[in-house]
């Protein structure tokens, strides 16, 4: 009888407890995973690049970096909790990365790769979120087109700021 009366009193301590926590506004913050985070970075960062906002790092042999120089990118995402990759958006650099109705998606279990639907490059690798810069790489290669990419075929890394 004792252990019963024990038990009953652990159990209204308990639920009185509980009931205070949520009566005081307590609530569980949702654990992000790695994903999810960089997501959130690179959504919440506006947009990244443009004018004084390109480090270009790596260009192919004979190409010109200037025209890198105002490239920006918006990563969408969609809900507060969730943060689920939605649009991609490229400007300022047409000639090397276009966009049209595009989107993004990570393409592997890490952060290190971003696939792209409707763009002129097809994935960004290398992908280096560090605070408000983050580095990316993405390849050219068009190969028969001989209009506007030229000379253009191979591999680019760039660092861009946030315009957060």
């Amino acid at each position: 009888m004792k252990y019963h009366i024990l038990i009953y009193v652990l159990f209204i301590v308990a639920f009185s407890v509980m009931t205070l926590f949520i009566g005081c506004g307590g609530s569980v913050t949702p654990v992000l995973s790695e994903q999810q985070k960089a997501t959130k970075t690179l959504a919440e960062g506006s947009s990244w690049g443009g004018l004084n906002k390109v480090e270009v790092m790596d260009v192919p042999t004979g190409v010109d970096p200037s025209g890198l120089s105002t490239l920006e990118l918006v990563f969408g995402s969609s809900g507060d909790t969730e943060w689920e990759p939605t649009s991609f958006d490229a400007t300022g650099a047409d000639e090397f990365l276009s966009t049209s109705n595009s989107t993004w998606r990570w393409g592997s279990l890490g952060t290190e790769i971003i696939a792209l639907e409707n763009a002129s490059s097809t994935e960004l690798t290398g992908v280096n979120i560090a605070g408000q810069v983050v580095t990316i790489t993405f390849e050219i290669n068009l190969g028969g087109n001989n209009s506007r990419t030229l000379g253009l075929d191979g591999s680019y890394t760039v660092k861009l700021e946030s315009n957060q």
